[in-house]
């Protein structure tokens, strides 16, 4: 009886996790949802956001110079970032594209600013002078430190 029972939940687990993986298959070409776009966007028609406001009227951000020596660096995105230089101590998050490298190398790792004024550390390997995915040419520059100790990148 229990074996029936169980049997039954797994066969109704099963169906429940093929039907989204089944649902997700929408049957039409790239061309059919390219089509179907252009004619949504004609119905919706042409959407004007009005002018940007003024610079003016935007907030200033309270930014202050960064206690110690901030380089941007472009790094492996999505890697972990680590509590203390060893793969072995807790990652604390991932890196960005850009980020704060806040002193030389430690042990194969370099300390980065990160998140609200912590020092997170990546290994050197993941870390290189800057460039920019968006457009060739372009530098970047650390512009100060936000009031949660978050680094400010200028991107130019």
């Amino acid at each position: 009886m229990r074996i029936t029972a169980i049997a039954a939940l797994i066969i109704c687990g099963l169906a429940a996790v093929a039907r989204p993986a089944k649902a997700q298959q929408s049957g039409f070409t790239p061309q059919q949802l390219d089509e179907m776009s252009k004619q949504r966007q004609q119905a919706v028609g042409p959407r004007d956001w009005g002018p940007p406001p003024p610079q003016s009227s935007l907030p200033k951000e309270n930014l202050r110079p960064p206690n110690t020596l901030l380089v941007c660096m472009s790094a492996d995105p999505w890697k972990p970032v680590y509590a203390q230089p060893n793969t072995s101590a807790p990652v604390i998050g991932k890196t960005l594209p850009q980020v704060a490298v806040s002193g030389r190398s430690i042990n194969g790792f370099v300390p980065v600013l990160f998140g609200p004024g912590k020092t997170g550390y990546v290994p050197e390997a993941e870390v290189r002078p800057f460039q920019s995915d968006i457009k060739p040419g372009l530098s970047c520059t650390i512009s100060g430190v936000r009031p949660n100790g978050s680094a400010v990148f200028n991107i130019h």
